[in-house]
């Protein structure tokens, strides 16, 4: 079969006898090698000329666009390309569950199951599921953010992960929905969040299950490593990036990171060794796709899955004993410890400190064979590495480190800012809470209708600027106290006549007659 002419013809037919505009979608390029993306592109260019009217949809990361500039193919083609930002995970989590309360629920149906393996979930409640779930990912802030941020906000993993935590024993969702069918709903302590994603269907973390939890302590099996040179790479390039103001200067060349753990005593093959694995699981990303390998001609930075697991390492008590319980351990006296503490007949909060303890003292022994830190200024982050990592082995109590992993996460409950502007993200009157841009904090605060009750101030609308207090609390930050609305002494009303709705996208078109613009007194205003 000709399936190449067939889909010529085919072109043809839409363009000259239709009379309409074939359009081609090319998507999630982004996980496949620049020499495919190269192919792929110039294939469908050659079918968008064949049709001599076609429009060509290929979704790209600036980064990669990058890279086709440096080989001329954007050149080559004429194109336009327009750069638009990734939704908050939290918005992506929303607009899921709205469609799937409009599309769904409406149709009578109730009930529901989840297959993946062997795994089946039976819902009897898909309303109370449907809440849950909005609580968990949409509330609060923390788990959203953490999901996104391991997946360096690729919209398909994220979802990916969410769905692994929603799927885990851990989670326990069937007591989640029983508590919002009889309204004493909690929210999800971030301690069982992070063990249902990274147990996922397992009892133990499991290595290689590909789920975006990389086990930051394990070594190269090729090459003597120290246990602690992956926290030791991302620290270096975590400082970096916090010291650098543009985008381009987080980008460090590969020959200045081993000259700087050559002052520690770490080898270069180590050093690499370490960056192309990190590189592999995506927690350190090239400045120059298109160059192999670790080239003295490549800088790299750290990415937002590499910030996580940073901190994950170094703070989260969570994240530290499932590493200590499922890390391979090169020291055998050190691994029979770990596995007769974990065996113990204690209980299981006792014997999981004496692992966190014995995993602690292996770390840094263990690292102190391959170097040792120097005691100058550029090498303080190291220094509080090391410090970080003794934290966990003893002479530090749960409850601190409980409350060290509350700040670095920033749940601690309180206010957080007073007096500060927002603008309104959106607000849904049918369910009396939205969510409010604070452009001073770079976050999204949850607004309940109660606080604009409280507060003296009717209905807001999307894009309202406000002048609001900001709080923390359990779930994530929130607006307590809306001082005023700067939105309403603007507020028009307007006679309009409705041109198109878009329903299941969302948005429409209106034409309001006596709005003057440069050109005609009308205006076509977007809903």
């Amino acid at each position: 079969m000709d399936r190449e002419g067939y889909l010529k013809r085919l072109l043809r037919d839409i363009v000259e006898n239709r009379k309409c505009l074939p359009i081609f979608i090319v998507d999630n390029t982004d996980e496949f090698p620049p020499r495919f993306k190269e192919i792929l592109f110039q294939y469908f260019q050659a079918l968008r000329r064949h049709a001599a009217h076609c429009l060509l949809l290929f979704p790209l990361t600036d980064r990669s666009a990058w890279a086709f500039a440096k080989s001329e193919l954007f050149n080559i083609y004429s194109s336009r390309s327009y750069f638009l930002p990734t939704p908050p995970p939290r918005e992506i989590f929303r607009k899921r569950l709205e469609y799937f309360r409009h599309h769904v629920l409406p149709i009578g149906k109730t009930r529901g199951s989840y297959e993946s393996g062997t795994l089946r979930i039976k819902l009897e409640n898909l309303e109370a599921f449907a809440l849950a779930i909005e609580d968990i990912f949409v509330h609060q802030d923390y788990i959203s953010n953490r999901l996104g941020s391991l997946a360096n906000y690729n919209i398909r993993k994220t979802l990916s992960l969410a769905r692994r935590a929603i799927t885990s024993s851990a989670l326990c969702v069937d007591d989640l929905i029983k508590s919002y069918i009889i309204g004493n709903q909690e929210p999800l302590a971030p301690e069982k969040f992070m063990l249902a994603l990274i147990l996922g269907d397992y009892n133990f973390y499991k290595r290689g299950d590909a789920h975006f939890v990389f086990p930051i302590f394990e070594v190269s099996s090729e090459i003597a490593q120290s246990p602690l040179i992956n926290v030791r790479l991302l620290a270096l390039l975590k400082a970096i990036h916090d010291s650098r103001s543009s985008d381009d200067s987080r980008y460090t060349p590969v020959p200045s990171i081993a000259q700087y753990f050559d002052g520690m005593g770490y080898t270069e093959r180590a050093v690499e060794t370490a960056l192309a694995s990190l590189i592999t699981v995506a927690l350190v990303e090239p400045h120059d796709p298109s160059i192999g390998g670790l080239g003295q001609a490549q800088r790299v930075a750290i990415s937002h899955s590499g910030l996580a697991h940073l901190e994950m390492a170094l703070f989260n008590i969570t994240y530290f004993e499932q590493m200590a319980l499922t890390t391979l351990v090169a020291n055998s006296e050190a691994a029979a410890q770990i596995r007769s503490h974990y065996e113990a007949t204690a209980p299981l909060k006792q014997r999981l400190r004496k692992v966190r303890e014995t995993f602690a003292r292996y770390l840094i022994e263990e690292d102190e064979r391959f170097g040792r830190v120097p005691h100058s200024e550029q090498y303080n982050v190291q220094s509080a590495v090391t410090s970080d990592v003794r934290k966990f082995s003893g002479g530090t109590s749960e409850d601190e480190l409980s409350e060290r992993d509350a700040v670095v996460t920033s749940a601690q409950p309180g206010l957080v800012a007073g007096g500060v502007s927002g603008i309104v993200d959106w607000f849904d009157e049918a369910k009396g809470y939205g969510f409010v841009t604070i452009e001073q904090l770079g976050e999204s605060a949850f607004l309940h209708a109660s606080v604009l009750e409280r507060s003296g101030i009717g209905l807001v609308h999307d894009g309202d600027a406000l002048i609001v207090d900001i709080a923390r609390s359990h779930k994530g930050i929130a607006v307590s106290d809306v001082k005023r609305n700067d939105s309403g002494e603007t507020t028009q009303i307007l006679e309009a006549v409705v041109i198109k709705v878009f329903r299941e996208r969302g948005y429409g078109f209106v034409y309001v007659p006596r709005v003057q613009t440069h050109k005609s007194l009308g205006s076509l205003i977007w809903l």
